[in-house]
């Protein structure tokens, strides 16, 4: 298990300033936050607490798709610190927070698309 000083190795500078990734990360999992809690306040679940399965769907994919970019990204940022230039890491680390920023928009994108569907379709389980 990394130590703190460990994570902060990994992503400070040279002149121990915050990387330009790490600037991105506060905002973008601000955003990932809402993208999760968006099906739990918009409305979607049934009155009397019953099965709204589009929602519940909705909310997991969501999550998935949120999992897997916060997962690709803290593997951009382990191979960006295993390079030895402070210029390429930088990039690297820059590239990781712009494919991140790519990712949880898809993210949203498809949670929106599937919030189209759950008003068309119902809150009922539907068999593909």
């Amino acid at each position: 298990m990394k130590t703190t000083s460990q994570e902060q190795r990994i992503v400070t500078t040279s002149n121990g300033s915050l990387s330009q990734s790490r600037r991105w990360l506060p905002p973008i999992l601000l955003a990932a936050g809402v993208l999760v809690a968006l099906p739990l306040v918009n409305g979607t679940a049934v009155a009397a607490g019953g099965n709204d399965a589009c929602a519940q769907t909705t909310k997991a994919v969501t999550r998935a798709c949120v999992a897997g970019a916060r997962s690709d990204y803290a593997l951009a940022l382990a191979k960006c610190a295993n390079l030895a230039d402070l210029a390429a890491r930088k990039a690297c680390e820059e590239q990781a927070a712009a494919d991140l920023k790519d990712e949880l928009e898809t993210c949203k994108d498809q949670f929106d698309a599937r919030q189209t569907a759950c008003g068309r379709l119902g809150s009922a389980p539907t068999t593909p």
